[in-house]
């Protein structure tokens, strides 16, 4: 019987030669090699007897295990590296066919080991996907978390995923209200239980207004908050008015919210507002005096209206 040093020495020297014969084959004496390596481990895998392949795959195993278990974090990022990267390749030079027989092989596997698993494994499995989802959502949001307390108008938000809440697509079956993605489908009208009127159609000139085809219309659409503000009867007002120095995209109040009437008439030195400007008598000066309050808005548009 050998030593085990002289076992060892044989083994590597073998590894060196075979190495040394491998670099040197070319690309088709390499392709023969490999399929007649396959030819070889199917039939011996064919004359194996169930022992045998348990056995044999336990001892694949626990090679596998020891190495990965030895290998450096460079060495395991380069093997995991190298298995996509095969895997890519592999699954890009698949047919439909292939793919689809790929993907049905692979669900009958997966359900195979669900039905094999034990009450235990499988509250252990359901448990490890619960946690590896919430790690992946909270790894999601925390480059991002309290962004909306420190707002910066240099950031472009539109490069990140969560911020976007889709369009308006959804068409609700039946009622026809729009709705995002993931808003609910009973919200608008419970799945048909709530039936409102529909809504009729505006009456002129704000039908014309609200087309967007001419000039006009688009001018009144682009301007319709300021147009709405000509027509406001009372002044929005709060308890404490919240104002924070910087770039500031969103009104804050403390307290209480209230609406401000005012006197019916101004006083001597002041302009006609809100309210008071409906108790001015002329429709040509109340017009006027609304464009006057609101800059950038039309008087012919606001007389109309």
């Amino acid at each position: 019987m050998r030593p085990p040093e002289q076992t060892r020495n044989r083994v590597d020297n073998q590894r060196t030669k075979q190495a040394a014969a491998r670099a040197a084959e070319s690309s088709q004496e390499r392709e023969a090699r490999i399929g007649e390596d396959r030819t070889r481990n199917a039939a011996s895998r064919a004359a194996e007897t169930p022992e045998q392949t348990h056995n044999r795959v336990d001892h694949q195993r626990t090679k596998q295990a020891a190495a990965r278990a030895a290998e450096s974090s460079q060495e395991r990022e380069a093997r995991v590296n190298e298995v996509r990267a095969r895997r890519a390749t592999s699954i890009a030079a698949e047919s439909p066919q292939q793919r689809q027989t790929r993907a049905g092989d692979q669900r009958t596997r997966q359900a195979a080991l669900r039905a094999a698993d034990s009450p235990a494994q499988r509250r252990t499995r359901s448990e490890d996907q619960r946690t590896r989802q919430a790690a992946s959502r909270a790894a999601r949001w925390t480059s991002i978390e309290g962004e909306a307390f420190r707002y910066n108008p240099g950031n472009n938000y539109e490069d990140y995923p969560q911020f976007d809440i889709g369009r308006m697509a959804n068409a609700c079956m039946y009622c026809g209200a729009l709705k995002w993605i993931g808003e609910a489908p009973g919200m608008c009208c419970a799945g048909g239980k709530v039936r409102l009127t529909p809504l009729q159609p505006p009456p002129e000139p704000l039908a014309s207004l609200m087309s967007g085809t001419t000039p006009r219309s688009k001018h009144f659409l682009e301007h319709i908050r300021k147009y709405n503000c000509c027509f406001q009867m009372t002044s929005f007002g709060a308890t404490n008015e919240v104002c924070e120095p910087g770039f500031m995209p969103t009104f804050k109040v403390q307290g209480q919210v209230y609406h401000r009437v005012g006197s019916l008439l101004p006083l001597a030195n002041q302009q006609h507002q809100f309210l008071q400007i409906y108790f001015m008598g002329d429709e040509q000066l109340q017009a006027k005096q609304r464009c006057s309050n609101i800059p950038g808005v039309k008087g012919d548009i606001v007389l109309e209206l």
